[in-house]
């Protein structure tokens, strides 16, 4: 008889790093009018060279309360005004610690025999180091503005802001010759600036015993590239294709599709798309990319920057609460929203039976002929192109188009809850504070495009557009709080 035991591996490797602040802050007040703060900050990180690891980070930020000045206090109607602006500077230090060191590695110097039988590791050469590698920077600017009005019964938010950020790693666009044996290092090189706006207001407000509350905000964000490193440019086409300074990121570059081929004439008479296939599988009813250009070919020089990012953050965000109490009842009911961002349709969404798997239930609705087993029958319209499977599954509309770019855009019923709290003297004499009971539900409704809803346009990035998620789920709760 023998026993076997379980054996348990770990693995790992050991990290040193360390990170030293001061830091230090100055307040003012004056008659609550006059506000001001000030703060030190001084960062050092290992991962830098000695002349380069500490950086410096100061901010500062100012408010003027003006519904306090004394000309203010006869505007009865008027009951909070401050303007405020803030600047500060935060760093990152972000990239592999030690980069400014230049000393041999363990690793990549392969393997040699110089006796029988004993093999010895090699060393690999120093590669090459950047000594004034440093921290990133994130300059951050902000205008607002805070009203109020009938005692603060209507509340109003105004935000500005800006971020600035130098110093974003790269590596230079340079070659070196083979014989070097040795690349770049990373440099301080690249710079973006995110701006945008954020606005929030609230009303609340009381009706006999009936409080109530309704509040709401909004932003809207976006980000362009400052300084890319790259080569030079080779055409203005290759500019205006790929250039990225000084222009909003997140533009992704589509076909047009302009309409649905009607029939086998019209794919003969149209232009080749540039594939090893051209036309040869285009079937009526398919997608129909526009020749932007006029040169007879659909090709890369037709796509334009008509869609944003796939899967990205979403340029504006929005949301609505409201809430309220009367006599132990209460609620509370979020909406929730995005909008100005896509996804690519793809995969079982635009490519039916891909890898011989099902299909979307609105296939049903595509082109096909009056008669399916007579090839020669006449076409029948339908919402989608023509379903087929393999080397013929039409190629052409599962390529990024306005078609398969679809808009995200989504108000969301995100959560409501309605409870009730006991407080009547029975609950007392029991030895309990309050008893409050409640129903809630999380994702009731969603208003979006009908074919992301499918898989929620919350989900988006990664494998979320290809089918391969959960439906979007509502859950219902009920419970009891007790308090003591």
């Amino acid at each position: 008889i023998s026993l076997v035991g379980e054996q348990n591996n770990m693995t790992g490797k050991p990290e040193r790093r360390r990170q030293l602040s001061y830091l230090g802050r100055v307040d003012y007040n004056y008659a609550d009018r006059y506000l001001a703060q000030f703060n030190f900050r001084s960062d050092g990180s290992s991962k830098f060279g000695p002349n380069h690891r500490r950086g410096y980070f100061p901010s500062f930020s100012l408010g003027w309360r003006i519904s306090e000045e004394p000309f203010m206090k006869n505007v009865n109607w008027l009951s909070n005004l401050k303007v405020r602006a803030s600047y500060g500077v935060v760093g990152q230090d972000e990239g592999a610690a030690f980069q400014y060191l230049a000393a041999f590695k363990s690793s990549g110097g392969g393997w040699w025999e110089f006796s029988d039988g004993k093999v010895t590791e090699g060393v690999s050469t120093p590669a090459l180091v950047n000594e004034k590698l440093s921290w990133t920077k994130n300059k951050l600017m902000d205008l607002g503005l805070d009203l109020g009005f009938l005692d603060n019964r209507l509340s109003i938010t105004f935000d500005v802001f800006r971020r600035n950020r130098t110093g974003l790693l790269a590596y230079r666009n340079a070659s070196l010759p083979n014989t070097y044996g040795a690349s770049f290092p990373q440099e301080n090189l690249n710079s973006n600036r995110t701006q945008g706006i954020e606005i929030s207001a609230s009303w609340q407000d009381r009706i006999g015993d009936f409080f109530y509350s309704v509040s709401g905000n909004y932003t809207f964000a976006r980000t362009m590239n400052r300084y890319i490193e790259r080569g030079d440019y080779v055409s203005q086409w290759n500019e205006y294709r790929n250039g990225g300074d000084y222009r909003w990121s997140g533009l992704t570059w589509l076909y047009d599709v302009n309409g649905q081929f009607q029939s086998e004439e019209e794919i003969l008479n149209y232009a080749v798309y540039s594939t090893t296939l051209g036309n040869k599988y285009i079937l009526p009813g398919d997608w129909k990319a526009e020749d932007t250009n006029g040169d007879g070919v659909i090709d890369g020089d037709d796509v334009r920057p008509i869609g944003l990012s796939n899967g990205g953050t979403p340029l504006m965000n929005y949301g609505l609460t409201l809430s309220g109490q009367w006599k132990g009842l209460d609620f509370n009911i979020l909406f929730q929203g995005a909008a100005l961002f896509n996804t690519y349709h793809t995969l079982s969404y635009t490519i039916p039976f891909w890898e011989s798997g099902n299909i979307p239930s609105y296939y049903m609705d595509s082109w096909h002929h009056a008669d399916e087993f007579d090839p020669t029958s006449p076409w029948v319209p339908g919402e989608f192109p023509a379903i087929r499977e393999g080397a013929n599954s039409g190629y052409n509309n599962a390529v990024e188009t306005t078609q398969n770019y679809l808009d995200c855009s989504y108000l969301r019923l995100k959560n409501i809850e309605i409870g009730y709290t006991l407080n009547q003297p029975f609950i007392r004499k029991a030895g309990l504070q309050s008893v409050r009971v409640f129903v809630s539900g999380h994702n009731l409704l969603t208003f979006c495009n009908k074919y992301v809803k499918a898989y929620d346009p919350e989900t988006i990035a990664g494998s979320a557009n290809t089918g391969w998620v959960y439906p979007l789920m509502r859950t219902f709760n009920v419970g009891v709080n007790v308090n003591f």
